[in-house]
């Protein structure tokens, strides 16, 4: 995994987000740090222009997204249209250092801004403090100018006409279902930004700038629902949490009640992150009992009315 974590090895990353969709893995840490040092528009770029040419890495990208190639990505390949693919690692470099630039700004701004040597409160009871830096997207000919590069840092993001989603919760008896929604009908109660860079956890020397990862918290008051908004150079999509009554309070409540937002950033990205995992094991663990039950020959296939289903026959009952 060395070259996944080689911030100068842009191809190796590329190439690697590439294998991570055709197998299916895109839902691991490598994958996501594929995105993760600042450059991963060029990475998109590239990735895109690759699967306009591999009709199986399209068709692995566009999966991710209930079968539609994310807009987002064509968007961000269009904005750099004039790179030639060849050139792409050139504006790699460049972003790297405008955001490492950047980044390394903002800490100084925050460290000057302290007036205490403690850390700001992990929670309090206020209203969340929704803010944000300005963002600038660096053209052909100002990718080496100092300006600001992050992945839509404004106050509230931009977002498609329609978002995949899915519920924190499904209910009982209930397959895990991805859903459209549109984001006009919530409202944005906060953004929950990275903030400064932090050294990252395979190299303290490598900063990691967490803005690949953007969270936004929104509530659909009609339905009495809040929702995780997550954006990533993977995509995008939409936890939704039910808020049932006074016994049972939605965690995001918490969160939206945290002022400083790198800490809402955590949390949710926590949230999101052991779903996320969690739903990925849940898939190998019935790829595997499967498997096991093919070569254990318990599979029993019936057909009715056209249709046939398959049920897997328990241990003790696969003699008779």
């Amino acid at each position: 995994m060395k070259s996944v974590y080689d911030k100068d090895n842009f191809i190796g990353r590329v190439n690697y987000a590439a294998q991570c969709f055709i197998r299916k893995t895109s839902a691991t840490r490598h994958a996501d740090t594929c995105f993760e040092m600042f450059d991963g528009d060029a990475v998109v770029t590239a990735l895109v222009r690759r699967a306009q040419h591999n009709p199986k890495l399209y068709a692995a990208i566009a999966k991710q997204w209930s079968g539609a190639f994310p807009q987002g990505w064509i968007d961000t390949e269009a904005r750099y249209a004039s790179w030639p693919t060849r050139r792409l690692s050139i504006l790699a470099r460049d972003l790297r250092i405008i955001g490492q630039r950047e980044s390394d700004d903002r800490l100084t701004r925050m460290q000057l801004a302290n007036t205490t040597d403690t850390a700001p409160p992990l929670v309090t009871h206020s209203d969340p403090t929704i803010s944000g830096p300005s963002n600038t997207i660096p053209t052909t000919d100002q990718a080496t100018q100092p300006e600001e590069h992050l992945i839509d840092q404004s106050p509230v993001p931009l977002m498609q006409t329609l978002e995949p989603a899915q519920f924190f919760q499904p209910d009982y008896e209930q397959s895990l279902h991805t859903f459209d929604l549109e984001p006009k009908q919530w409202t944005h109660l906060a953004s929950c930004l990275f903030g400064p860079a932090r050294p990252s956890g395979f190299d303290p020397r490598v900063p990691w700038s967490g803005a690949s990862f953007r969270y936004d918290l929104f509530e659909q008051t009609e339905y009495k629902r809040l929702a995780i908004r997550r954006q990533h150079g993977g995509g995008t999509r939409w936890y939704i949490a039910h808020q049932y009554g006074h016994e049972d309070t939605s965690l995001l409540r918490l969160i939206l009640s945290i002022d400083y937002e790198p800490t809402r950033w955590d949390y949710c990205h926590f949230l999101c992150n052991a779903l996320e995992r969690t739903e990925y094991a849940a898939h190998v663990f019935e790829q595997e009992r499967w498997t096991h039950a093919v070569l254990q020959k318990r599979v029993r296939i019936q057909r009715k009315g056209g249709y046939a289903t398959a049920r897997i026959i328990p241990v003790e009952h696969a003699g008779s």
